[in-house]
């Protein structure tokens, strides 16, 4: 089974995606930090992993990362959807 991690899972085109790879029979790495729509995605799809973090915590990413791997045993793909915005100048 292939692999993907899509951050920004929750919602918008980050939520799309991931379902599109769960329809195709993907195992998914649903990372963003609204744990509850994560975990409401991984309850209707079993190939769904929720792993919910802010992508500014380079620890709590690297922990998503071992965790999805653990369980997938590879990772063919990321859709990196999220992202940190600095101040406005």
């Amino acid at each position: 089974m292939k692999s993907i991690i899509v951050t920004g899972a929750s919602s918008g085109i980050g939520r799309a995606t991931a379902e599109a790879f769960l329809e195709q029979g993907w195992k998914v790495g649903l990372i963003a930090r609204r744990g509850d729509r994560l975990a409401e995605m991984a309850a209707r799809n079993k190939g769904a992993v929720p792993l919910p973090v802010d992508v500014t915590d380079a620890a709590g990413m690297q922990a998503a990362f071992d965790k999805f791997l653990d369980m997938s045993g590879r990772l063919d793909a990321l859709f990196n959807n999220a992202g940190s915005f600095g101040p406005s100048a």
